[in-house]
């Protein structure tokens, strides 16, 4: 949300992402924290409640920095392999809950090994720091 206020030059949400619309008609991607994120391809939504907002990963938060680098990276990755929305928003909410579940940056980016293994327990990992398997799949892959 904060690199749309600047960029829109605005403190209203809403009236940043119109004045970013005026200027590109790419498609936007909002990070909404811990709510996760959602996803403009075309007119700005009088709420962003009225599109599809993709729910984020619940984890304690250790560390925020390289989150956001992790959150982009999740989604590019999905974006380019033709992922929908969808799947790009799964990735990149899930990378950027464990990097801030996690005390580094860059080392704490995740493998694909580690987002298959969270989105398949059958359990909520919300501390990812001390689950073994987890822990250990970050070492090894």
């Amino acid at each position: 949300e904060e690199e749309f206020l600047i960029a829109g030059a605005s403190h209203d949400l809403q009236s940043a992402l119109r004045t970013v619309r005026q200027l590109t008609a790419a498609t936007l991607v909002v990070k909404l924290g811990p709510q996760g994120c959602t996803v403009i391809h075309g007119d700005i939504p009088a709420r962003l409640e009225d599109g599809a907002i993709y729910p984020g990963v619940r984890v304690e938060v250790l560390n925020v920095l390289g989150a956001g680098d992790a959150f982009m990276s999740g989604f590019l990755s999905g974006w380019l392999n033709d992922a929908g929305d969808a799947r790009c928003c799964q990735l990149a909410n899930a990378c950027g809950g464990l990097v801030v579940s996690r005390h580094a940056c860059a080392p704490a980016m995740p493998t694909p090994a580690e987002l298959e293994y969270l989105f398949n327990s059958p359990v909520p990992i919300t501390r990812p720091d001390q689950d073994l398997v987890l822990q250990r799949l970050h070492q090894v892959s």
